[in-house]
């Protein structure tokens, strides 16, 4: 009589165990993807905050104060280029602000364009002493938005603007095997 009494309080037992178990382990697993969930959120707030760092640093000050002296000189001497500096100016502006909104990567094509809007003003100011050589052998491919713009920012302000006589800015694309 004990055995079969034994073994069904022991079933009891290791069933309320295991119950016990496993709510457990389910509310820690509740416990942990709410964590991770705050912690997701957070993440994507600083990614946000950094984005943003990203756009503000492109847009330089002192670039949009010489594009706006260069503007507004050519309304004097070009009206016609004049117009169609602000236009680069407003359309160079939108693509800073419109990577705010870009999570993912970007077409080569689509960051050359606002690269070469960017040097459209920058050549009105430099005139002749900016040189621009484009040898793109491939555009089918993908990066951040906004990671070229910097480069070509650099190229100009530490290397044509500093040099005597001016300089070329080459922008060049390559398709390896492998890359």
């Amino acid at each position: 009589g004990y055995g079969r009494y034994y073994s069904g309080i022991c079933f009891k037992v290791v069933y309320v165990i295991m119950l016990i178990l496993f709510l457990y382990y389910g509310a820690k697993q509740i416990v942990l993807d709410h964590q991770a969930s705050i912690k997701n959120k957070k993440l994507k707030a600083e990614l946000e905050q950094s984005r943003i760092a990203v756009m503000i640093s492109q847009i330089q000050p002192h670039f949009l104060y010489n594009a706006l002296t260069t503007v507004m000189d050519l309304c004097d001497r070009n009206p016609k280029q004049a117009k169609g500096a602000i236009a680069d100016f407003a359309d160079y502006l939108r693509g800073n602000l419109s990577s705010l909104k870009t999570e993912n990567l970007i077409s080569f094509r689509t960051e050359l364009a606002h690269v070469e809007k960017y040097l459209r003003l920058e050549k009105l100011r430099f005139q002749d002493e900016l040189s621009v050589i484009y040898d793109i052998q491939t555009q089918d491919f993908m990066l951040p938005a906004l990671s070229m713009q910097p480069l070509i920012e650099n190229a100009v302000k530490h290397g044509v603007g500093q040099k005597v006589g001016g300089g070329t800015v080459t922008i060049r694309t390559r398709e390896t095997k492998n890359d």
